[in-house]
């Protein structure tokens, strides 16, 4: 499998997610705080496949 294909996975819900985030002026703070926390979630998803692929444990300090 590809590198694209190996990160389509766990990046395919983000923008949808991320998307919710965008000022519509109805979301209270309970479900900003919600999309936010799923946003998180999704972009540690996506480090982690990053991290597979190049074959290391995360970022460098």
């Amino acid at each position: 499998m590809d590198a694209k294909g190996k990160l389509r996975g766990p990046a395919s819900p983000f923008p949808r997610v991320k998307g919710g985030l965008k000022p519509a002026g109805g979301l209270s703070d309970r479900e900003t705080q919600s999309l936010e926390a799923a946003v998180e979630a999704h972009e540690k998803r996506i480090d982690e496949a990053v991290f597979a692929l190049y074959g290391v444990d995360g970022l460098p300090e």
